[in-house]
């Protein structure tokens, strides 16, 4: 195997690597954000079991939101002072940010 060849075998090699770790990461980012959205579902539901069968309702509509709640939750965020920071990166990453 001439040095082309094996220039081109590493690069190769090297551009699927990179490929598969962007995926796992992805992956990886979902599962984190999955299991979060579970704890809190978990945290609401225990806080007020009478009210599960809302709560579960909106936590599965998923990305249908509407302006308003995204501006009471921007508003919550302002007044209370809580952050993403901790997703802050996954979300740019994933391109959502």
């Amino acid at each position: 195997m001439d040095r082309r060849k094996r220039t081109g075998v590493a690069l190769a090699a090297g551009l699927l690597f990179l490929f598969v770790t962007e995926i796992l990461l992805l992956f990886l980012a979902g599962n984190s954000l999955y299991k979060e959205e579970q704890g809190k579902l978990g945290a609401l539901v225990l806080s007020h079991p009478e009210q599960e069968t809302e709560y579960i309702e909106l936590f599965d509509r998923g990305k249908q939101r509407n302006r308003q709640e995204e501006e009471a939750g921007k508003e919550l965020e302002e007044r209370y002072g809580y952050t993403s920071e901790r997703l802050g990166g996954i979300l740019l990453l994933m391109g959502e940010a």
